[in-house]
């Protein structure tokens, strides 16, 4: 799969924040800012205006847009409704979709599909970071325990298996670890396949990973009770690279030099506002748009794709976020056609 992250952490869903607000309810925290988190507003933002932008090329990385899939040049038409990119295995894709009253998980390359589960429920799927393998997580409300099972892309059968207390969330994985977090216990943790042990990474609750890039983003608290983000080294999480109480990260850049952020209760159809920064915080872009960000993925190491809703259009949009800030369409090109705002995300 490539390197950007497209599902790197939202807030959490409906289903995690319930547990989320339980668990983190008695935390006390501070409000302290990091390094370049209270610039934004100082700083001019770049207008995205799909209409208004001139057409580059397609997307590098693969990217879903309605029921299509683009990657470069090819595309790939994804069946059933209201489905979700889970991101690249070999050469093929990994998706969920709605199809016959079903929410199965299945992988579309040149010989067809093939379902990978049958059913994914409510279940949440991740696909590893590498392509490898999937991991299914089911939340137990009775027993308030989750399972996370890693399933093999390639033979579609069940490798490992595990329990955790709490709601888990699995963060990012390739084909021999995990990064787990839950809450409660407020933890994150690393998951080993091969030796099938867990090593505790922290206290406090992950909510974005990069296995690739030993970057991990957590929450001190319960961020609508004063919590803040904070944003770490996995392999050294006591050093903290950057800590903001006013946004949260949603994609790590190739290479960990970069993040792409929005404000730390950002939820709905999406944000107005996304910032690019550099990992100590430093503020490098602020875009803004009429309508809502949907996608926010980063497809090399400087440029950010952003599918962008204006007034009435919307399309995928390519920012260099080593271009010049805040001049209007500073470093923006459209990577998609044009479409019409739809009601949603």
């Amino acid at each position: 799969m490539d390197r950007t992250r497209t599902r790197t952490r939202r807030l959490p869903s409906a289903l995690a924040a319930a547990a989320a607000v339980a668990a983190l309810a008695a935390l006390s925290c501070s409000t302290l800012v990091g390094p370049g988190a209270g610039a934004a507003a100082a700083e001019a933002a770049t207008p995205v205006a799909p209409g208004s932008l001139t057409r580059g090329a397609d997307a590098a990385v693969p990217v879903l847009a309605g029921r299509t899939i683009t990657d470069g040049e090819r595309t790939v038409r994804v069946p059933g409704r209201s489905p979700s990119l889970l991101g690249a295995s070999g050469d093929g894709y990994v998706v969920t979709t709605e199809l016959d009253g079903r929410r199965p998980v299945l992988l579309l390359d040149g010989s067809g599909r093939r379902t990978l589960v049958d059913d994914l429920g409510t279940d949440d799927a991740r696909l590893a970071s590498d392509g490898s393998v999937v991991a299914l997580t089911r939340y137990r409300f009775a027993a308030q325990r989750s399972r996370v099972r890693v399933l093999d892309v390639a033979t579609a059968s069940i490798a490992q298996r595990r329990g955790f207390e709490g709601f888990a969330d699995v963060l990012d994985a390739d084909a021999t670890r995990v990064v787990v977090s839950t809450f409660p216990p407020r933890a994150t943790m690393l998951w080993d396949l091969a030796a099938d042990r867990v090593e505790l990474v922290g206290r406090q609750p992950g909510y974005a990973a990069s296995l690739a890039d030993d970057r991990l983003a957590v929450y001190t608290g319960d961020p609508y009770r004063g919590g803040c983000s904070r944003v770490v080294r996995l392999q050294d999480p006591s050093r903290t690279l950057w800590r903001s109480c006013e946004e949260r990260v949603t994609a790590f850049a190739p290479g960990g030099e970069r993040l792409a952020t929005v404000g730390l209760l950002a939820d709905g159809r999406g944000p107005q506002d996304v910032w690019a920064r550099g990992t100590d915080g430093t503020l490098l872009q602020h875009y803004t748009v009429a309508g809502w960000f949907g996608l926010v993925q980063w497809e090399d190491a400087t440029g950010l794709l952003l599918d962008s809703h204006g007034v009435r259009r919307a399309a995928l949009v390519r920012c260099d976020t080593d271009a010049t800030a805040g001049a209007t369409d500073a470093g923006c090109e459209r990577a998609g056609d044009l479409r019409a705002v739809t009601a949603g995300p």
